[in-house]
């Protein structure tokens, strides 16, 4: 795809985007930490887009596990499209294996779905190489990042909060 395009346009690659190009077709390392499923078996399907949204009040987290590409971005768009009204729309990436260009470009016209229902965009556990691309293409400059604590607010020892509720989905 990008060949074609460079030979079309007659202009060579430099090299930042063949690095982009390099960052986004490779595979992110995978880790032990599991997005939790609602009351299904887990099963390893890395190619696949799944998604797991847990509504904490004023937000809504949606737990990514496999890729944002070409093919698998149309689940992506139905679960941000049909989460209830909240102040944030949170994507958690902690089990994101590859991010495409197109998966990018759909993260991008998210946000700006969002911003228009007057809800946040953000995005929370963004691991490497997934953080180098963001880096490099500047878009972490348009996506605010976070790590999962810092969205939930001081537990009182007064209350009894369950701990489990409380964590991101990694």
């Amino acid at each position: 795809m990008f060949s074609k395009l460079e030979e079309n346009l007659a202009l060579p690659v430099n090299a930042m985007t063949e690095r982009v190009v390099s960052l986004l077709r490779s595979p992110i390392k995978d880790q032990d930490n599991e997005c939790k499923s609602t009351g299904k078996a887990k099963k390893r399907v890395d190619k696949m887009l799944t998604i797991d949204t847990k509504n904490l009040g004023t937000a809504n987290v949606l737990c990514l596990q496999g890729q944002i590409v070409t093919g698998e971005t149309e689940v992506l768009r139905n679960a941000v499209d049909s989460v209830p009204a909240a102040s944030a729309v949170i994507l958690d990436l902690a089990r994101v294996t590859t991010l495409d260009a197109h998966g990018l470009g759909v993260m991008l016209e998210l946000r700006e779905r969002v911003l228009a229902k007057g809800m946040q965009f953000e995005l929370m556990n963004v691991r490497q190489p997934l953080s180098k691309v963001l880096e490099i293409t500047r878009l972490d400059s348009v996506f605010p990042i976070t790590s999962g604590i810092e969205f939930f607010p001081p537990v009182s020892r007064e209350r009894s909060t369950s701990v489990v509720a409380l964590r991101s989905c990694a």
